[in-house]
């Protein structure tokens, strides 16, 4: 039978005792044995340690990144600027035409010829062109027709020759109103002329006689823009009462615009119309009128202080005193010609 050797079971790093009482050191293979064990068990923990801060490491690199795309951005520097665009708009809508205020005496008022109940009252902010109805006093319409001379009288086939008559019929025919080309222009009232204004009353809606009264119609010389009514609908109104305080529709073309985005200052060209600029002035009162020698006003002050601003006098100079004098008219003089 065989025997187990007890020395197979005894730890391998233990010294051994021999038989005469001496001890022994373990043999080199069981020192190499010892040795590699503890190096390979130092290696594999030294693996795991470093696998555990390599994996910690990967997480907080992936935090890391995740966390700089969604809160980081480029940065430029540049100047901080400003900027406020502002549409601008020049007449009274759109396809209506710029329009003067005020004629070149101020502001103008059309004297009615008829007494009566007003029935239809002029817009205000609209413009009347030959042949349109201004307004109606007791339902008798009041038609505009152009012409230089003021309407005077009543029109009929009674009436004298006259340049009104001639007025009327170059009207007639330019409104269309004379088809079969009866009418001759000239001072005489024909039964022509009488049929032509019966087809101008029933395009009006008025009695249809042939007859012209004085204030049924009024001569103007151009398109009529109503600033301001000066009768109400339902009150009286008297033969010569002003109707409308009013302004002409100025029939021209604009010949040249700023570029979109460019800024005016005082003193620089707005638009030009045939080919005439239109300025701006700094100031709160508005341009209601023209102005000339004689006048007086805090819009001529204010045309004096722009003028001053601009170079074309000075404060000590007492151009600036609300009076268009001499001083003024050589002040805008001097400006409109380097304006052109």
């Amino acid at each position: 039978m065989e025997t187990l050797d007890d020395t197979a079971h005894e730890p391998q790093n233990q010294t051994t005792m021999t038989e005469d009482g001496r001890t022994s050191s373990p043999t080199p293979d069981k020192k190499r044995r010892s040795w590699v064990f503890w190096v390979l068990g130092g290696l594999g923990i030294a693996v795991i340690a470093a696998g555990v801060v390599w994996l910690a490491g990967s997480a907080s690199d992936s935090t890391t990144e995740t966390t700089t795309e969604l809160n980081t951005a480029a940065v430029r520097q540049t100047d901080l600027v400003v900027m406020t665009s502002l549409d601008g708009t020049l007449g009274y809508g759109e396809g209506d035409p710029i329009t003067f205020r005020s004629s070149n005496d101020g502001v103008d008022t059309l004297p009615g010829g008829l007494s009566g109940i007003v029935t239809a009252e002029p817009t205000v902010g609209d413009y009347y062109e030959q042949g349109s109805v201004l307004y109606e006093v007791n339902d008798q319409p009041v038609v505009i027709l152009y012409g230089d001379t003021p309407a005077y009288r009543t029109l009929n086939t009674r009436s004298s020759d006259g340049h009104d008559v001639e007025l009327l019929e170059q009207a007639l025919v330019d409104l269309g109103f004379d088809p079969d080309g009866d009418i001759t222009i000239d001072e005489d009232f024909t039964f022509a002329t009488r049929d032509a204004v019966e087809l101008l009353q029933e395009s009006i809606g008025a009695e249809e006689d042939g007859v012209l009264a004085i204030g049924e119609y009024a001569f103007l010389p151009g398109p009529l823009y109503v600033a301001e009514s000066l009768v109400n609908l339902a009150q009286s109104a008297q033969s010569g009462q002003a109707v409308v305080a009013t302004s002409a529709v100025m029939g021209s073309t604009i010949t040249w615009l700023p570029q979109e985005g460019s800024i005016i200052e005082q003193g620089g060209v707005l638009y030009a119309v045939d080919d005439r600029p239109v300025v701006l002035f700094y100031g709160e009162a508005p341009a209601y009128r023209a102005m000339s020698l004689g006048n007086s006003g805090s819009d001529v002050e204010q045309l004096e202080k722009a003028l001053v601003s601009l170079g074309y006098g000075d404060a000590e100079s007492h151009l600036v005193d609300g009076v268009y004098d001499e001083q003024t008219t050589a002040a805008v003089v001097a400006w409109q010609s380097e304006i052109g």
